[in-house]
C-alpha cells in the first residue's frame, strides 16, 4: 500500500513496533499505584516487575505452535471498512467473528488476571493488547527519543499531567451499557474460564475496548489515511498531526493499562 510506503521512507518519524509497546508499558509503569507495582513485581520475577520488559511477548511467541491460537487477537478487521471514505468498527459480531480479536481478548485476559492460575501469561498478553488496540495501523512516532524511551516516557507523563489532565478523567469512563460480545466459542482457551464465559469483564466501569477500538478505528479515517490518494503526497501537516495523536494514543494505553491494574491489585492477593 501507497501509504506506508511514504511513511516507511519518513525521516522525522520511526517504527512503532517493539518499541511502542515498551513505550506504552513504561507510561503505565509510572502511574501504577503501590499494590498495583508489587502485585506485577511478583508475577514479572524475571523482568523485576517491568511491564516494558514483557509488553512485546504476545508478538515474540507468534512462531510458537503453541499459541497460533492467539494470532487472530492482534486486531480487529471491521466488515465494512473502508478508509479513508468510512471506518465502521461498532462492536457488532461481524467484526469481532466468534469472538475471536483483540476487542474480545482483553475482556477475557482481564478476567483472566483476576481468577486464572497463570496470571503472568494473562498479564504479558493484556499489556500487549491494550497497546495494540491504541495504535491504529501502527504508525509511525517521533524520532527526538529514539535512543532514550525512558525519557520518552516521562515526556508523555509529564503531558498526561499537564495537556490532558482533564481529559484522562474520560479515558477511565465506560458507557453504562457497552456493545456486548457474545463469547460463544470456547474452543480457544482465553475465551473461557472454568467453563464460565462472560459478555464482558468484571471492570466493565473502566474496561471497554468496544469504545477504545471505535475511537481508534474511526483515527484511520481522522489521522491515517487523511487526504490520501494513491502516488499523491500527503498534506504538509500529516507528520505533526499523526505524531500528536500517537503519542496520545500512548498516553491513552499507558493510562488505562495502570488503573486496569490498579483496581485488579486490589482484589487479587498472592
Amino acid at each position: 500500500m501507497q501509504i506506508l510506503k511514504i511513511l516507511l521512507a519518513a525521516t522525522l518519524v520511526w517504527a512503532y513496533g517493539g518499541i511502542g509497546h515498551s513505550l506504552s508499558g513504561r507510561v503505565a509503569q509510572e502511574l501504577l499505584s503501590p499494590e498495583a507495582t508489587a502485585l506485577v513485581k511478583k508475577l514479572l520475577p524475571k523482568q523485576k516487575g517491568q511491564l516494558k520488559d514483557v509488553a512485546s511477548w504476545a508478538d515474540e511467541i507468534k512462531g510458537n505452535k503453541k499459541y497460533d491460537w492467539a494470532k487472530p487477537l492482534h486486531y480487529i478487521n471491521p466488515v465494512n471498512d473502508d478508509p479513508p471514505r468510512l471506518c465502521t468498527y461498532s462492536g457488532i459480531p461481524q467484526d469481532c467473528p466468534n469472538d475471536v480479536c483483540v476487542v474480545a481478548a482483553i475482556h477475557n485476559f482481564t478476567n483472566r488476571l483476576i481468577h486464572s492460575n497463570d496470571k503472568e501469561e494473562a498479564l504479558k498478553f493484556l499489556v500487549h493488547f491494550i497497546g495494540d488496540i491504541h495504535q491504529p495501523l501502527h504508525q509511525r512516532i517521533r524520532s527526538d527519543f529514539k535512543n532514550n524511551p525512558d525519557t520518552y516516557a516521562q515526556f508523555i507523563v509529564k503531558q498526561i499531567g499537564t495537556t490532558w489532565r482533564a481529559e484522562v478523567p474520560e479515558w477511565l469512563t465506560c458507557p453504562e451499557v457497552t456493545p456486548a460480545l457474545t463469547f460463544q466459542n470456547d474452543q480457544m482457551n482465553f475465551n473461557c474460564l472454568d467453563g464460565n464465559c462472560q459478555r464482558t469483564n468484571e471492570l466493565e466501569n473502566l474496561v471497554c475496548p468496544e469504545i477504545w477500538a471505535k475511537y481508534a478505528n474511526q483515527i484511520n479515517c481522522d489521522v491515517t489515511f487523511r487526504g490520501y490518494k494513491r502516488r499523491a503526497n500527503l498534506p504538509a501537516d500529516y507528520y505533526k498531526v499523526s505524531i500528536e495523536v500517537e503519542e496520545k494514543m500512548l498516553a491513552q494505553a499507558g493510562v488505562r493499562m495502570a488503573a486496569i491494574l490498579d483496581e485488579i491489585a486490589k482484589v487479587v492477593k498472592l
